[in-house]
C-alpha cells in the first residue's frame, strides 16, 4: 500500500475539521478552534484513526481487486512505521488465504449403524446412579463411617524420618472411595472405613510430582487423617423419583426411564454416525493450512491451560513447563480442528446451509433457560466476550452433521 503525501494531509484535514465540530475548547466557538490547539491535543487520536483506516480500505481493496479468500484479518507490525507528514506512507502486508478445498463425494456415504437397546441391566444401573446423584449427606451422629459414607477431615502430610507436619488441609471432604493422589485406593478405603468422630487414622503414601511442598515429591511419607465430621449417605424417597419421571409407581418409573435412556442412546448414535462421517470426510480432504494459524491457535490454548493449570495450584515455572510439555500435541489438535472448520464451512456453501438470525436467537433463549437467565442477558454475555462467531460456527456445523447424517446411506444391523 502506497499513500501519497498530499492524500494523507488531505485525510488529516478532514478528520480535524470533523473533530472541529465536535469538540468545543474554552473561548472558541463550535467549529471555530484553530487546528493547532487541536494537533496538540488530539493528534494521536487523529493519527490513529487514519492509519486504521487506511488500511482497513487497502485490505478490503485487496481482497476484492484480486479474489481473495481470506483466513484472518492480517496482523501488521507497523512498530515506527508510521504516516509521516510531508511524506509518502508505504506498508507491505500478508494475508493468510484460506486452504482450498476440492469437495469430493459428501452424499451418499455408507455407513454400519449400531443397534441401540436398552436393557434391564441398563435402567438397574441408572436408578442406581440416579439414587446416587440425588442422596444427601447427614451428619452420621456416633455412627462410625461407612464405606459410601463421607467425613470432613483435616489431613496432615509427614515426611519419612519426622514426626512434624510438612503440610495441612483442613475441613476436606473425603469419601473411603475417593483416596488422595499418592495413596493406594484399597488401603485408603480399609483405613477409613469404620473411622468415628475425633479419631485419627495414618497410612503410607508417596508425594505426587505436584505435591504443593517440592523437597517432599517422590518421597514415600504418611498421611494422618483425623476426622471432624462423619456423615452418613441418605438416598432420596421413592416417592421424589416417582414426582421426578412423572411416574406413580416403581413399574411406570422404570417404563419413563426407558423411554429416557432409548431416546439418549439414540441421540448418542446419531452423533457417532456424524462423527465418523466427518472423520472420513477429513481424511478424504487433505488440505495446506498456513501455520500462522495454527500457532496462533496453539497460543491460545496455551494461555488457556496456563491459567487452568495456575489454579490447580501449580507454581508459574511448573504451569509453564506442564505446557510446554501439551505444545505438540495441541499442534495436531489445532491443526485437525481448523481442517474441519474450513470443511465444513464448504460443505455448507456447497450445499447451501446457512445459520439464520432465528437459529441464533433460538439458541440463546435455550441456554438462557438452560441457566436460568434471559436471553437477553446470554446475548449480551456474547457480545461482551465476542463469543457470537463461535456460535455461529458450532450451529453451522449442527447443520452441516445433521445433513451428513440424513443424506448418508445408513446400514441398519441385522
Amino acid at each position: 500500500m502506497t499513500l501519497a503525501a498530499d492524500e494523507l494531509e488531505r485525510a488529516r484535514g478532514r478528520e480535524f475539521a470533523a473533530l472541529s465540530k465536535r469538540v468545543t475548547l474554552k473561548g472558541f466557538r463550535p467549529g471555530k478552534t484553530p487546528r493547532k490547539l487541536l494537533e496538540k491535543q488530539f493528534s494521536a487520536d487523529v493519527e490513529k484513526s487514519l492509519v486504521e483506516h487506511f488500511l482497513q480500505h487497502a485490505y478490503q481493496d485487496a481482497v476484492e481487486k484480486h479474489a481473495l479468500r481470506p483466513a484472518a484479518f492480517p496482523r501488521i507490525q507497523l512498530e515506527e512505521n508510521l504516516p509521516k507528514t510531508g511524506a509518502d506512507w508505504v506498508v507491505t502486508f500478508e494475508i493468510l488465504l484460506r486452504p482450498e478445498v476440492k469437495l469430493g463425494q459428501v452424499d451418499g456415504l455408507e455407513i454400519e449403524a449400531q443397534k441401540v437397546e436398552v436393557t434391564d441391566d441398563d435402567i438397574e444401573r441408572a436408578l442406581v446412579e440416579i439414587r446416587r446423584s440425588n442422596s444427601r449427606a447427614e451428619p452420621a451422629d456416633d455412627q462410625p463411617l461407612a464405606s459410601e459414607g463421607m467425613a470432613i477431615v483435616t489431613l496432615d502430610f509427614v515426611r519419612p524420618g519426622t514426626s512434624a507436619s510438612c503440610l495441612t488441609r483442613e475441613g476436606l471432604r473425603l469419601s473411603p472411595k475417593t483416596p488422595p493422589q499418592g495413596v493406594d485406593a484399597a488401603t485408603f478405603e480399609e483405613a477409613l472405613s469404620g473411622a468415628k468422630l475425633g479419631e485419627t487414622r495414618t497410612i503410607e503414601m508417596e508425594f505426587p510430582p505436584t505435591f504443593p511442598v517440592e523437597e517432599a515429591r517422590g518421597e514415600k511419607g504418611t498421611v494422618r487423617m483425623t476426622l471432624t465430621q462423619v456423615l452418613r449417605i441418605v438416598q432420596p424417597p421413592e416417592e421424589e423419583l416417582y414426582k421426578a419421571f412423572e411416574a406413580s409407581d416403581n413399574a411406570t418409573l422404570r417404563a419413563a426411564l426407558r423411554v429416557r435412556m432409548q431416546q439418549a442412546k439414540e441421540e448418542a448414535e446419531e452423533q457417532r454416525i456424524e462423527t465418523a462421517l466427518l472423520e472420513r470426510l477429513l481424511e478424504a480432504h487433505p488440505m495446506e493450512l498456513p501455520e500462522q494459524l495454527v500457532q496462533d491457535q496453539i497460543e491460545a490454548h496455551q494461555v488457556e491451560l496456563l491459567e487452568n493449570l495456575k489454579q490447580q495450584g501449580l507454581s508459574a515455572d511448573e504451569a509453564k513447563q506442564r505446557a510446554e510439555g501439551e505444545r505438540t500435541r495441541s499442534h495436531a489438535s489445532a491443526d485437525k480442528a481448523l481442517r474441519a472448520v474450513y470443511l465444513i464451512e464448504e460443505i455448507a456453501r456447497t450445499k447451501e446451509l446457512k445459520v439464520t438470525q432465528e437459529d441464533i436467537s433460538g439458541e440463546l433463549t435455550s441456554i438462557a433457560e438452560r441457566n436460568g437467565t434471559t436471553p437477553a442477558e446470554v446475548a449480551k454475555y456474547y457480545r461482551e466476550q465476542n463469543l457470537l462467531r463461535q456460535l455461529g460456527l458450532e450451529l453451522l456445523e449442527r447443520k452441516v452433521r445433521r445433513y451428513l447424517r440424513a443424506s448418508a446411506a445408513i446400514q441398519l444391523p441385522a
